[in-house]
């Protein structure tokens, strides 16, 4: 009797601790859920990355002002070219002069003479112009300039220096000119400009006082 009492109770016991001890681990496993999670953030989705864009790329090219000629331009005028520009097969330092003059006097009364016809017509093939459109930099937006102040050549009779009355000042433009053929045309030093197809007639313009 008193055995089977001691079972009874040890049997309470024992059911009562395994109860205890399920609760406990329970609460082990909650508790450690919620420090994993607080730990580990969740999964999200890796973030874009944001490729930078070139401010080059996304800037339009600014074109400077400048003549668009087609081939098919005539002019109201004659070719400005005189005899007395060249000598001997060389540049005379009036011929230059005048040259220079017809040049930046002609941005003004543009299209009266046709410009293509001041430019070495070897440039002009070698960067496949001869049978295209070709475009040119000129001195400024309308007005062009407000006249010519002065020019003169340089002694190898090639160079000539030129100086125009701008609307912000004065500046200095040099141009280069060459032989061929027995007429006098202007060498542009570089190429068009890749992205716009524009070349520069002079080889230097800078601001003077």
């Amino acid at each position: 009797m008193f055995v089977t009492k001691i079972k009874s109770v040890l049997t309470v016991v024992l059911v009562v601790g395994l109860a205890l001890a399920g609760i406990g681990a329970g609460l082990g496993l909650l508790t450690n859920s919620v420090a994993v999670a607080r730990a580990e953030p969740p999964n999200q989705p890796p973030a874009k990355e944001e490729s930078p864009t070139s401010p080059v790329a996304t800037k339009q090219a600014e074109k400077p002002p400048h003549i668009v000629e087609k081939t098919d331009m005539k002019g109201r005028m004659e070719s400005p070219w005189l005899p007395h520009k060249v000598q001997d097969g060389k540049p005379t330092e009036d011929g230059l002069v005048i040259a220079s003059k017809g040049f930046f006097a002609k941005m003004q009364t543009y299209p009266d003479i046709r410009f293509r016809e001041f430019f070495d017509p070897r440039y002009l093939k070698k960067h496949g112009l001869t049978e295209r459109d070709i475009a040119f930099e000129v001195t400024d937006k309308w007005p062009l300039h407000q006249g010519i102040h002065n020019i003169v050549a340089a002694d190898d009779n090639q160079t000539a220096l030129c100086i125009l009355n701008m609307q912000e000042g004065k500046e200095l433009f040099i141009l280069r000119w060459v032989v061929y053929e027995g007429h006098l045309y202007i060498s542009p030093e570089k190429a068009p400009d890749p992205k716009t197809g524009i070349f520069k007639p002079w080889i230097l313009r800078t601001k003077v006082k």
